[in-house]
Formats: C-alpha cells, structure tokens, sequence
C-alpha cells in the first residue's frame, strides 16, 4: 500500500483539512487520513454534509448576487438558489424535504442578520491552490469562504461559514481546538500566500449560518489572533507535512480518544 501511495504524495498540498484529520485520533488519526486522503478510499457523502456544501453554494451565489446588483436578493430569490443547489445532492425526498425547509428557514434569518457583511468586493471562494503558499517546506492550500482585503490598511478578514449546532464560544474540547486550528491555518496560509505575502490577517472568524435552537441567536467564533502562537503551530504544520509526504502514520493506540489525547499527541508529534 506504501508504494501505491507514493506518487500520491509527490506534489501533496496540505488543507486544514487534512491536518486536523491527522490530528483527530477521536476518528482514526494518521490511519484513516491515509486511508481517506491518501488512498482515497470511496465512501458515501453524509447527507448532513451535502446539506452544508448546498448551503455553502448558496451563499457563494449570494455574494455574487451583490456583486452584479450591489443589493440584497429577495428571500424568495434566496429560496429558489437554495432549492436549485440542494436538488443537486444525493437525498431521498424525505431527506429533500427535510433539508429544504432546515435550511429555508435558517437562511431566511440568517441574511436578514447578516446581509450587510456581503460587500461587492468581497472574494469569495478565494483558492490558494496556485498561490504558492509555504510554512517551511510545507505547501498549504484552501478555500476561503469570504475574504475581506483592504488594500489601504493591508489588512484582511477571513470569515469561513459553518452549519450545524453553532459553538458561542472557546472550549477545551475537540471541535472547537480543531476550529482555532482552521483559523490560525487560513492566517497563515493568506500571510505566506505570492498575492497577499505583505497583508496581515487582523480578524478570522467562523460565522454560524444556523442560529441556536434555544436562544435564536447567531454565533460567531473569532480567532485570538494576538493570543495565537504562530511558531508552535508552524511546527506542528511541518511536522505532518513531512510525515505525510514520508507516508510515515504513526500509531495513535496508546493515546486517549479524547481532547486530552489529542493534545498529547500533538506534544509527541512536535517532540518526534
């Protein structure tokens, strides 16, 4: 298998992605990125995954709506983008159905919260794949929901839209430390990147399209970015990159399956 995957790894990119599936061994670790990533092992998209790629392509097209109109779309207009993305999918019509009305609705509130933050010259699905973005020897790579640059300042704003039940705030669990790690991976990825090397990413930030289920409200997670340490993570970084591209994927057996084993596990990795 080791040899297979090697030509799979000469010209590998690293996502954030990809970086906190190796780090999660609450879901299989190295092993099952190799198997995932590497091998590419088919497996069926979640229906809960396909709902948010739809809502996702939503809210691409909404961006791009102001852009051509510099105004809103109407929410029947958002509805019917919606609609048209979410037939695209792989759903049975109870799930369809389902879907549909979760994320009319979320929608509907969403925008009339947030609509003011779609600018026209915001870049949307900004790829980094050819933006020759490095952390030391390792290659980063990505898409970013929306990318706010501010050419006078040199400042940028990284917003990266979530569904699902929204986090309000940090915690010492696995989610949210592979969250911080998502941010602190677009900082560095924008910061390193050829078009945006002398720009400084000053705000980063997970915004949750779906409000929760018992307040209403809208949660939005931000990056500390003065409190960020940007070297540790750099190393980690290199670290699995050249474990991967050396298909070297350690044994995660005798670490706990939790966010404590995580953390010891990074700490071996940085430390081996």
């Amino acid at each position: 298998l080791i040899e297979l995957a090697r030509p799979r790894v000469e010209n590998f990119q690293l996502s954030a992605t990809h970086l906190n599936s190796f780090l999660d061994i609450t879901r299989g670790g190295p092993e099952r990125f190799f198997l995932n990533t590497i091998l590419r092992f088919p497996k069926s998209p979640s229906a809960d995954g396909q709902f948010g790629n739809a809502v996702h392509e939503t809210l691409e097209k909404i961006q791009y709506f102001f852009k051509q109109n510099e105004e809103p779309p109407t929410a029947d207009e958002i509805k019917k983008i919606f609609a048209d993305q979410l037939k695209q999918k792989i759903l049975s019509s109870n799930e369809y159905d389902k879907y549909l009305k979760r994320g009319e609705v979320a929608l509907e509130k969403f925008m009339e919260k947030w609509w003011h933050n779609f600018t026209p010259d915001a870049l949307v699905e900004k790829s980094f794949k050819d933006e020759a973005a490095f952390v030391g020897k390792a290659h980063l790579t990505g898409n970013l929901d929306q990318l706010l640059v501010d050419e006078e300042s040199k400042t940028i704003r990284v917003v990266d839209f979530k569904t699902g039940k929204p986090e309000t705030r940090w915690q010492k669990t696995p989610k949210s430390y592979f969250y911080n790690n998502q941010l602190l991976f677009y900082k560095l990825m924008v910061e390193n990147s050829h078009s945006y090397k002398n720009f400084v990413v000053d705000e980063a930030k997970l915004v949750f399209v779906e409000p929760d289920a018992f307040s209403g409200e809208f949660a939005e997670l931000n990056l500390d970015i003065k409190g960020s340490d940007d070297k540790i993570f750099k190393q980690l970084i290199e670290s699995v990159y050249d474990r991967i591209i050396n298909l070297n994927f350690p044994k995660t057996e005798d670490f706990s399956k939790d966010y404590k084993g995580i953390l010891s596990f990074v700490d071996w990795l940085l430390n081996n």
